[in-house]
This record gives structure tokens, sequence and C-alpha cells, in this order.
């Protein structure tokens, strides 16, 4: 069982969404990116803030809304 998000394609609001969820799929989730910082000493994975920056680029070329 994975727990990559099957989000349908209207749910994918923007480009740091879809990067997500090909990642995901790919088996690079956000749960199992936390244990990699955790185990590299990080104090997190920088996922969410990744994701924010991609969508807000991505809104600025058109991609999602």
């Amino acid at each position: 069982m994975t727990d990559a998000p099957q989000l349908p394609e209207h749910e994918l609001r923007g480009l740091g969404d879809r990067v997500e969820a090909i990642f995901a799929a790919l088996g690079a989730t956000k749960s199992r990116m936390d244990v990699l910082a955790m185990v590299l000493g990080w104090d997190n994975c920088g996922c969410e803030d990744r994701k924010e920056w991609l969508n807000a680029i991505g809104k600025r070329l058109g991609v999602g809304g």
C-alpha cells in the first residue's frame, strides 16, 4: 500500500502539486522525505516550502491556478 496522493486532475491546482504527485507516484512521498530529513539531521524536508514556491512560479507561467 502506498501513501501517494491519488488526486483527480482538477485537484492538481498548481505546478508544485503536480510535481508532488509525480514524485509520490515514484515513491518519494512527504512521509519518506521527512524520515530522510531526520536521518540527515535536517529540521524538515522543505517539501511544503518548495511546493508553495513551485505553485507561485507555475501561476506566473500559467500552470494551474
